[in-house]
Formats: C-alpha cells, structure tokens, sequence
C-alpha cells in the first residue's frame, strides 16, 4: 500500500468509525484485529503487505465497501447543511453526498457534454433586500413549467430533474434533526438530497425537497459548507417558499372550499391527500389563513382523540403516504430519472462498464445486469 492510499484508509476509515459510534478498541475486537495494529491503520501507517484481508474484515464490520474505505473523497463546494443539533455523522453525510454528486457529474457530463441544460434555479425571487417567500415560490412555479397557479405537482422529483435540471438525492440517516441539504456548485450545478429514513414521513421527504428548492432560490449567496448553525428566519422563510409552492394559494383555497361541510378532522386529511403534504403543513396554511388561531391545532386534536382514541404525535402522519410513493414505484411521487436515464445511456454506447453503472446507481454488479435485462422492454 502506498503512503497516499494508506493515509486516504485512514481518513475514511476514522469518519466511519466515528459515524458508526465505535471505539478504536471496539471495532479492532470485532474485526479480529489487535488494538496496535487497528491503530496503525488508522494513523496511516503500512499494514503489511496484505493490507486487504484486514481492511475487509473492517469494511463488513462498518457495513460498507471496501471501494468507500480506498477512494479518496472530492470536497463539495457551495453545501447548505444545517441542523438544529451537533450531528456526529456530518462528515460522513457529506462523504456520502460526495460520491454521488460527483459520479452524477461524471456521468451527466460524459453523456450531456455542452448539452446540458442545467437551469440555474436561483434568481426566481423577486429583486429585493427582503424577497417575499409566497412570490417566489409562484416564480419557480413558472419557472419549471407549471402550467397556473391551480396545478398540483404529481412528481416533484421529475419536476426538479427534469423541469430544473436539479440532482436529487437521498441518504438515509437516523435522525429527527436533520431532513436534507442543497447545493449550488457553480461549475457542477444544484442538488437537493433528502433523508429518507424509514422514521421520518414520506411527506416530510417531499417537503423537505421544496424546503431546500426554496434556500437555492431565496439564499443563493447562504451557502457555506461550514457554517451548521441554522437561522430562524431562513429557515421560516424556507418553510413558506414549500407549503405555497407545493399548495398555491388559489388551488388550496378552491380545494378547501370543496370540502366544506365536513368535519376538520376529514378535510386536513383529504387536502393534505391531494397536495401530498404532512398534516402539519395544512394547519400551518389554515393558521396563516385565519390570522393566527391556535384554536385550529386544538380542534384537529380532539376531533382525533374523539375518533381514534388517543392523541396524535407531531411525529406520527394520519394516512401517510408509502414508502413506494418517494422511491419511484407506484404511484411514482419521487422516482429518480435523470441519473438511471444517463447511466442507460452510457452503458448503451459502451462509454461506461456495467461495474462501472453499478457503482454510480449503488447497486450490486447482479443487480446491475439483472437492470439491463429490463432494458430490454420498450414502448414503440
């Protein structure tokens, strides 16, 4: 092992060891290692020849491959990642992030090349000191392609990939303080990457995703891959950009009124059905709407004591949309399109390996065949 690819193992390997919450001690014992030579690794010195065995061997204790514990990690520039608590596992949140984008990078410009038709999302606010959150999500609206102010978003991850040109992304991390970041590279372009930990509702996954659109349009020039601390108004600035963008005005008004008649209880659940929204973001509308009744939140909790027996915690979505609804299949709210798209392409023209497609789509090399087998089905 050379002096630089030891010194990368020991890099890696200590965020994972630290994000995995493992002692030196700890992780040498299950990886049938002494503490010396665990140590060793981990300062970047040479473990001998045979350096693969053992690394192996902590590779499967960590959980990860053993490509992840060799490669070196390229910095991300422009990152918007913050959380209202100290995350033990940022760096490797970051590391993960890092793959991915950059192998979207590679694979879009191998293919796309001057082509690209990246849309830079930011600058859809009004030009003001102050830009009003209501306005520019309507802007953005517009600006991808949303035909009026009425029309509700079937698929906001195909709007975002394919009417902005913008990466998105998930990782899955279990944690109730931190539900994405974004980026705005200047050279590569703009990603929003969502948690999707199973513990957090697919509705909070979709308007974390208008939450970050909302900090690339409205704070362009906030991003500091640094900075951790969240900021209140931002973050309340963030949260209005979402709940309009993804329940205009007009069209949460008009569906409203449609279920007038009908208890509290069932007309938040029907709206927040129709918007593929959380519970909680349609009081926070019906809130705003009645200049700032608190009564509102009370009602909806009796009505759901009163018809299902207990209270419900804010943690906990009535009628929550599935998993399938975020992961692209039925009914495809959040499938991924531009990234397995480039990678059919460049498997298709042999410009990449199929180890190579494995590798940027995060599946296994089996899998990876077993998808170009579905290829094979197409619509003339």
């Amino acid at each position: 092992m050379s002096d630089q690819l030891a010194n990368v193992v020991a890099e890696n390997l200590r965020r994972l060891r630290e994000a995995k919450r493992f002692t030196e001690e700890e992780l040498a014992e299950r990886a049938g290692l002494s503490p010396d030579d665990y140590r060793k690794i981990e300062a970047g010195e040479l473990p001998g020849d045979d350096f693969q065995a053992p690394l192996r061997a902590i590779a499967s204790i960590l959980d990860v491959r053993l490509k992840h514990m060799t490669e070196k990690i390229r910095p991300l520039k422009g990152v918007r990642f913050r959380a209202t608590k100290h995350m033990h596992d940022r760096k490797q949140i970051l590391a993960e992030v890092s793959r991915w984008f950059y192998n979207f990078c590679d694979i879009e410009q191998l293919i796309e090349g001057e082509r690209s038709t990246s849309k830079k999302i930011s600058g859809q606010s009004p030009p003001t000191d102050v830009p009003d959150p209501i306005e520019s999500a309507m802007l953005t609206r517009n600006h991808l392609g949303l035909k009026d102010d009425r029309e509700q978003i079937s698929s906001i991850r195909k709007l975002l990939e394919i009417g902005g040109s913008i990466k998105v992304g998930e990782v899955k991390t279990p944690s109730r303080n931190f539900f994405g970041l974004s980026i705005a590279d200047e050279d590569h372009g703009q990603a929003i990457i969502v948690n999707t930990w199973e513990n957090i509702s697919v509705e909070r996954w979709i308007f974390t995703a208008a939450h970050e659109l909302g900090h690339l349009v409205l704070h362009a020039s906030d991003y500091d891959t640094d900075q951790t601390d969240e900021d209140r108004e931002t973050e309340r600035q963030a949260d209005r950009f979402a709940s309009y963008f993804l329940m205009p005005k007009d069209a949460f008004k008009e569906e409203w009124q449609l279920t007038s008649g009908r208890p509290l209880l069932d007309r938040v659940l029907t709206v927040k059905s129709l918007f593929n929204v959380s519970y909680q973001t349609v009081l926070y509308r019906l809130h705003e709407e009645n200049g700032g009744d608190k009564n509102i939140w009370g009602r909806f909790q009796f009505e759901f004591k009163r018809r299902y027996g207990k209270t419900l915690p804010r943690s906990f979505e009535p009628h929550p949309l599935p998993e399938e609804a975020f992961g692209g299949l039925y009914p495809n709210n959040f499938p991924s399109y531009r990234l397995p798209a480039l990678v059919f392409e460049a498997v298709k023209d042999e410009k990449i390996s199929i180890n190579r497609a494995a590798d940027i789509l995060e599946i296994s090399t089996s899998e990876m065949y077993d998808l170009t087998q579905s290829w094979a089905v197409d619509a003339n």
